[in-house]
């Protein structure tokens, strides 16, 4: 959290220390806890406040911040765990040729820290289970502490080896996850006639110069 969150969340702290205790916190102990709490989104405190209310384990005592933490830490792990899920049937099922954008912008994070798509081409069924530990340890972590940068899309080898040989590149493939929450990003339409012969010419099995030269005339065409 920001200082901006601060009216918000010390309204919603002291509104369930008042359901509890039917008293506030002082301006002085709020600000030491929202300090405490920093750490974590505004939108997953409110959520586990919520949660402490409604849990007849927790909510019968009174609101300590590390009650807190313990159901954001919980959430963030199940939310680690979906997330590699997701991630793991793309590995197996979509490959790593082509550029991806997944929607779930916390994984492209992770994936890209962890060596990117090429890193994952490499990975057999038994490095798997090792990559994914990776994999959720430090999607939690990005999902507790935040994260201020993300990649616009993956890299996949198809087009690195374009790039390499001067053809010009595929659109990325926008992967759709369940684990919701992330901005979906707009690609370019594949419909498009140009994408269309492009995507002919890599099934049709032709040399790399035949591609070239075809691929040169529709770029000029268009």
């Amino acid at each position: 959290m920001e200082m901006e969150d601060y009216p918000r969340f010390s309204s919603k702290w002291n509104s369930v220390i008042e359901a509890k205790a039917g008293k506030k916190l002082s301006d002085r102990a709020m600000m030491t806890v929202f300090k405490v709490m920093s750490c974590y989104s505004f939108d997953d405190i409110d959520m586990a406040l919520d949660k402490f209310m409604m849990n007849p384990d927790e909510g019968m005592y009174h609101l300590q911040p590390p009650s807190i933490v313990k159901i954001i830490e919980g959430n963030s792990e199940s939310a680690a765990m979906i997330a590699w899920t997701e991630v793991d049937k793309v590995v197996r099922s979509v490959g790593v040729g082509d550029d991806l954008v997944l929607a779930d912008r916390i994984s492209m994070r992770v994936i890209e820290d962890l060596g990117g798509l090429i890193r994952t081409q490499d990975l057999s069924d038994k490095d798997l289970p090792f990559f994914g530990k990776e994999f959720k340890i430090l999607y939690q972590r990005y999902r507790i502490s935040g994260c201020n940068r993300y990649p616009e899309k993956l890299i996949g080898t198809s087009n690195i080896q374009r790039e390499a040989h001067g053809l010009p590149l595929l659109p990325a493939r926008f992967i759709d996850f369940k684990n919701r929450g992330s901005e979906q990003v707009k690609l370019p339409d594949m419909s498009k006639p140009r994408y269309k012969q492009i995507e002919k010419n890599k099934m049709e099995g032709k040399t790399p110069k035949q591609v070239m030269d075809e691929l040169k005339k529709l770029v000029s065409a268009t």
